[in-house]
Order: C-alpha cells, then sequence, then structure tokens
C-alpha cells in the first residue's frame, strides 16, 4: 500500500510540475498603442525555432496556417476613427476587433473578426470576418526572437523570427 500512495504522490508530483512549466512559459499579454489603434497581443518568444516556413523545415506556423497572431488568445485590435487597410477601398469601422493571420511565405494576410475574446484558432468562425486583407514580407538578416507589433504612421508593423511586415492603416480625416 506504501508503494502505491509513493507512486502516486511522485506522479502527481511530476504532472504538477508539467503544469507548472507550461504556466510559467505562457506568454504575457502586451497592449501597443497609437494614435487611433490599440493591438493586444500574446508576445511569444522564438526560443531557437523556426516560426514561419514550410512544414519540412518544422516551422511552428507553416505557410497557409491560420494563426491567432500571437500566442495563446487571438490579438485584439481597437481602433478609434474609420480606416482603411492594406488596399481596401472599404472602409473599416471604428471599433474592437479580433485579428488573424495567415503567413504565407511572401505575404500574410489579415483578417479582422468580430468574434472577440478567443483562444487561438478552433472557433474562428469566417462569416464573422468583416475585412481581409494582405501585406508583403520584408524578410530580416537577423531573426527577431519576441513577436513585437509597433504602431506607426502608415500601420502596424509586426515583426518576428525572420520576417517584417507592414499592415498599411490609413485614417479617415474626419
Amino acid at each position: 500500500m506504501k508503494k502505491i500512495i509513493s507512486i502516486a504522490l511522485v506522479s502527481m508530483l511530476a504532472i504538477s510540475g508539467a503544469i507548472a512549466k507550461d504556466v510559467a512559459t505562457t506568454s504575457k499579454r502586451v497592449t501597443a498603442k497609437g494614435d487611433n489603434v490599440s493591438i493586444t497581443y500574446g508576445q511569444a518568444s522564438r526560443n531557437g525555432q523556426v516560426i514561419f516556413g514550410k512544414t519540412s523545415d518544422n516551422a511552428q506556423i507553416p505557410n497557409g496556417t491560420l494563426w491567432c497572431t500571437g500566442d495563446g488568445k487571438v490579438a485584439q485590435v481597437t481602433i478609434n476613427k474609420n480606416c482603411r487597410v492594406g488596399g481596401n477601398k472599404v472602409p473599416l469601422k471604428a471599433g474592437t476587433y479580433s485579428l488573424y493571420t495567415r503567413p504565407c511565405g511572401g505575404e500574410w494576410v489579415f483578417m479582422f473578426n468580430t468574434q472577440l475574446n478567443q483562444s487561438g484558432i478552433a472557433s474562428f468562425n469566417a462569416d464573422k470576418t468583416v475585412c481581409q486583407t494582405w501585406a508583403l514580407v520584408k524578410h530580416l538578416g537577423t531573426p527577431v526572437e519576441q513577436f513585437t507589433v509597433t504602431p506607426q504612421n502608415g500601420g502596424l508593423l509586426m515583426e518576428w523570427d525572420t520576417q517584417s511586415v507592414l499592415l498599411p492603416v490609413e485614417f479617415d480625416s474626419n
């Protein structure tokens, strides 16, 4: 009986250690603010891994895969004024949106979705996407360790691993 209790106790400690490790490596949520836009996202780290690329290269986010634009919960973008993103002629209304991304090698596809507070991509509902656009990738010589989004005058600059993407955002003047 002592042996069974000891094995159970060791197993529980091993399991709790694994859970603690997972919790300890969870990415922090970061909010980046610009004049008319803010984005909250999980700031994942590269940890020496290939993030974007081919499945055969063991990429964590293979080309063409839907991504929650960060780590954990889907990134949320709040826009204070109507704007146009990418080359879209139709304005995106001021409000808060989930931001999903589909990295595709030389470009990223962005989807602004009205379904908020989502964890990961499992509950993605394409019918709730109100704006979709794309932006070209600039390849970096030196990898960026942490996923970073920086609001700029011309849009949202996203950098991670060896990729940098500027999603153009043009705010209405009124």
